[in-house]
């Protein structure tokens, strides 16, 4: 988007505008690119097209940067097509033939003959006429082949060359020249300000040069000018933002290379050491600090007037601008550093204006502006004039080391008296402060003498904080006198005192409270008054100020006290200054605990019903500490030998029955950590965790009490210990009933009185264990202590564990192993249940029955029933027909005989180690297996060690030597009952 920029009233302006302005105007971003082929243009013709160098491309960014840094446009560079602004190297370019396009038509060399450079602003067409270019050059810049190699600063490659036509590129036009626009003519640059140091944009080097000459100036401008920093920001806008140094900016200058510093950072020094350049500043306190000249300085700080670092004939570092081309003299800019232009957008504005300046050794001249003003001459016999605001002027001794004179015309004369005269003598005008190393006073009072107050003889005062003492209101007192004298008899004096400073030796901010009591805590008053008098005066503090200090810690606190005079016939009164200074050394204060920011109990719940889980049981909380020693650092410990642990219900206490490991594993659980933040106050965070099955021991209504004390200790003998109490609550586990198993003979009775079958059930709730029953048998619990009919014989089955089991008289099996199985349901005393089973084998008369467990079980030359179900048994079978019952981790050998191996559900791990495919067989729960065919069809693998048949739990059996098509061969050898 491009828009039409009209005339602003101020030649200076007008004299440079092209008369269009990209975007609407004002703050926006423009791209920029530097094109490495002709591809992205849209041109009728481009010879010997060639990229710019690195050089070329940083002189475009240090252009760009400097406008940025005085107007609201930003610039951002980008590699892809269709940038803003471009630049590249041509020999010849030819934008279109197509006049009704634009003016600027056909194939010529950029800038044409001899060939130099060219831009294309952005413009439309107006009233019929194209403009001056084609739409798609806009925003280009050409420069030809060769002949912009080297665009250091400062030179004109840069000035004339990047500069001038990045200025084209943004609305610019020559200053040299009158130009019509969009109807309206913008006139030539004034005949005084048609220079290179008003603008980059004329061709004239200096006023009254013919600007067809052709340019001969050994030295150009390093920045654009304050003509070209007005116009662009009469259409973009002026920037007051960071990029423009709106802080607090110091400006200097090297007087050896002519390199500009900006708060101490270089800018780039130019080709030679001349400086020629325009500041706008967009704000903030700023200063020209050239006190490293020694040359006789003029320092105009109005806008748009000139600062000359030197003013002799010599005109050190002045740019040489070259001369008329016949003969005439080599013209020296007029100034080296100009100030920009008020904002044309906004003429009342004062924040570009410099504010302060600095001048060096030599005798200065220095001007200030309509702002407030601080204004060092330095050395030598400078004039200064602070002309508008309320200005100040700086010197660097005290106000008794000059003498002020009033002289006639109104000024005052500053004379330094000191050896070597280092501030010199000054003429100041329109100056309303005078700075001194001890003080500002206004022109009245640099014409009294002040009253002179001896030094306090006693400083530094020491005192020492009450140890051990908090908050307390025992006051730290001290009394003293000054005298002073006063050469100005009849003068009436008043003392007055106020905080100079406060250090504290460990730290920087002092608390608040302490600083509102030291504002107060001196006093002082007059004694004996006149030409010699007395001064007295009295400090009181409470202790409890000084709290915050730690062991050795020091509090330096500095008073001025102040005698003024009231001097005859005058308001203004002069004072003198010394000061008493106080030292306090710290003791130790102890560390405490705040109990209401703090977290000292804590409890848990054991899992009900829950056993054997790692699920962790925790709690947490917090530790609040305090110390009034700022610079103390508390550290916690836990006090583990006086840690306790007890276990409890309503009526009993358990603790002895807890086991050393149980403590220690309860006493392990809890942690401490610090905060990350602990200064002297903080928190100390602390955590309990405990894996839930460490807890299962505990029965419903017990609780663990773990009583925890922690140390805190401010390392400097002052510690604190709180104990943080934990409540671990009990819950019901569920009984855990294990398969019972038993054999007898037909026609016998089995009778287990000893309450056998609760001999191997289990209570992870200690003192639950051995309070358990029988609740249910198959289901009922009606069924306790009444027969139950069974296959093959018939079970009675108490509460207490004990039962009858009498076997049948009848016939036995042929095939099978005859055993009844009945569910049995125990219960704890909480209502928790758990179930299982009582198998009992049924075997023939003669038969010899055997169980164990972890052990070892033969049988003999007859029948034989080795009952290894509690599992891990060697069972080794006889000569006999024997039948071997399998447990978990069994190992089944059943030699001679057809033997029988017999398998109930979850029968865990068992090896066969001889199975006789032709006289064995294998007797598993029907629960286990759908069918013998699937069993050996979908759960049989072969392994190294042999035939494997697995069930859904896990549970193998190994037929050690057997592979799995024999035992399909003989699925009869199977039996699932």
């Amino acid at each position: 988007m491009t828009q039409v920029v009209n005339l602003s009233g101020n030649p200076d302006i007008d004299g440079i505008l092209w008369g269009w302005e990209w975007g609407s105007g004002g703050a926006q971003d423009l791209t920029f690119s530097f094109p490495t082929g002709t591809a992205e243009y849209n041109y009728q013709e481009i010879d010997n097209f060639s990229a710019f160098t690195a050089i070329q491309q940083t002189a475009v960014r240090t252009a760009l940067a400097n406008v940025a840094s005085f107007t609201n446009l930003t610039f951002t560079e980008t590699t892809a097509a269709g940038a803003t602004l471009r630049y590249a190297n041509a020999d010849k370019i030819n934008y279109t033939d197509d006049s009704n396009v634009a003016s600027h038509t056909g194939l010529h060399v950029p800038g044409n003959a001899p060939g130099t450079a060219e831009a294309n602003p952005p413009e439309l067409g107006y009233n019929g006429n194209a403009p001056f270019s084609a739409m798609g050059a806009q925003g280009d810049a050409w420069f030809v082949t060769g002949g912009y190699t080297n665009p250091v600063l400062g030179s004109f490659q840069d000035a004339a060359g990047i500069m001038h036509e990045t200025g084209h590129n943004l609305g610019l036009k020559h200053g040299h020249v009158t130009q019509d626009g969009h109807g309206v003519t913008f006139p030539a640059l004034p005949a005084d300000h048609n220079s290179y140091e008003y603008s980059v944009m004329t061709y004239s080097q200096f006023p009254g040069d013919n600007a067809t000459n052709g340019d001969n100036a050994p030295d150009h401008p390093t920045t654009y000018m304050q003509d070209d920093i007005a116009a662009l920001q009469y259409m973009y806008g002026a920037n007051y933002g960071v990029t423009a140094h709106n802080g607090n900016t110091i400006y200097t200058w090297s007087s050896f290379t002519g390199q500009e510093f900006i708060d101490g950072v270089g800018q780039g020094a130019p080709q030679s050491n001349y400086v020629l350049m325009t500041v706008w500043d967009g704000g903030g306190t700023d200063t020209y600090d050239l006190s490293n000249y020694t040359t006789n300085l003029s320092v105009d700080l109005n806008p748009g007037a000139w600062t000359i670092l030197d003013t002799s004939a010599a005109h050190a570092q002045r740019a040489d601008l070259g001369n008329d081309g016949a003969g005439g003299a080599e013209y020296f800019a007029r100034g080296n550093i100009a100030n920009a232009l008020i904002d044309p957008n906004n003429p009342t504005e004062t924040a570009s204006l410099i504010d302060n300046a600095n001048g060096g050794s030599g005798n200065d001249t220095m001007t200030g502006n309509d702002i407030d003003n601080v204004l060092r001459g330095n050395g030598g016999n400078d004039t200064i004039d602070g002309r508008g605001g309320t200005n100040t002027v700086v010197y660097s001794g005290t106000r008794l080391q000059y003498i002020a004179t009033l002289l006639g015309s109104g000024a005052i004369q500053i004379a330094d008296q000191r050896g070597g005269s280092a501030d010199g003598t000054d003429t100041v005008t329109n100056i309303q402060n005078f700075q001194f190393a001890d003080g500002t006073f206004n022109q009245t009072e640099v014409l009294n003498r002040p009253p002179v107050l001896s030094p306090d003889p006693g400083s530094p005062h020491s005192l020492t904080e009450l140890a051990d003492t908090t908050n307390s209101a025992a006051l730290q007192e001290l009394l003293g006198t000054l005298t002073f004298s006063d050469a100005n008899v009849g003068d009436t004096h008043t003392a007055s005192a106020a905080p100079d400073s406060a250090t504290w030796s460990g730290g920087a901010t002092i608390p608040l409270a302490t600083q509102a009591a030291l504002a107060t805590a001196l006093t002082d008053s007059i004694g004996v008054d006149g030409t010699s008098g007395t001064l007295n005066w009295q400090f009181d503090l409470a202790d409890k100020n000084l709290d915050f200090l730690a062991t050795g810690e020091t509090l330096t606190v500095v008073y001025d006290l102040t005698v003024s005079d009231h001097h005859t016939g005058s308001s203004v009164s002069d004072s003198s200054t010394q000061q008493v200074t106080v030292v306090f050394t710290g003791t130790n204060d102890p560390v405490s605990v705040v109990p209401a920011l703090s977290d000292l109990t804590g409890t848990i719940s054991e899992l009900p019903g829950v056993t054997g889980s790692s699920t962790p049981d925790e709690t947490s909380g917090a530790i609040a500490f305090t110390d009034p020693d700022l610079n103390d650092r508390p550290s916690a410990t836990i006090d583990t030998a006086s840690e306790t642990v007890t276990w409890q219900d309503a009526t009993h206490d358990f603790t002895s029955e807890l086991t050393p490991a149980q403590i220690a594993s309860l006493e392990a659980a809890f942690t401490i950590t610090p905060e990350g933040g602990n200064t002297n106050a903080g928190k100390i965070d602390w955590s309990f965790s405990i894996a839930d099955k460490d807890l299962d021991f505990l029965s419903v209504g017990e609780s663990l009490i773990v009583t925890v004390p922690v140390i805190i200790d401010d390392a400097h003998g002052g510690a604190v210990t709180q104990d943080v109490v934990l409540t671990i609550n009990g819950a019901n586990d569920a009984p855990i009933a294990v398969t019972d198993s038993n054999g007898t003979a037909k026609k016998s009775t089995l009778v287990d009185a000893s309450h056998g079958l609760l001999s191997n059930d289990t209570d992870p709730d200690v003192h639950d264990q051995g309070h358990l029953v029988v609740s249910a048998v198959d289901g009922a619990a009606g069924n306790v202590g009444h027969t139950v009919v069974g296959t093959y014989g018939s079970l009675t089955l108490n509460a207490d564990g004990s039962y009858v089991y009498v076997a049948n008289n009848g016939g036995l099996p042929s095939q099978i192993v005859a055993q009844d199985t009945f569910d049995y349901t125990i219960a704890d005393p909480h209502g928790a249940t758990a179930s299982s089973t009582l198998s009992i084998v049924v075997f023939n008369p003669g038969a010899d029955y055997q169980a164990g467990s972890h052990t070892t079980l033969n049988g003999g030359n007859g029948q034989d029933v080795l009952d290894g179900s509690a599992g891990h048994d060697i069972l080794i079978g006889g000569n006999g027909p024997d039948v071997l019952i399998g447990g978990d981790g069994d190992t089944l050998t059943g030699n001679n005989g057809p033997d029988t191996f017999l398998f109930r559900p979850h029968f865990g791990t068992n090896v066969i180690t001889d199975f006789d495919l032709h006289n064995d067989a294998v007797q598993l729960d029907k629960s286990i297996f759908t069918s013998v065919d699937d069993m050996l069809a979908n759960h049989a693998t072969d392994t190294a060690a042999g035939a494997v048949i697995t069930d859904a739990f896990g549970d193998t059996i190994t037929f050690a030597g057997i592979h799995t098509a024999q035992l399909q061969a003989h699925a009869g050898d199977f039996h699932l009952v």
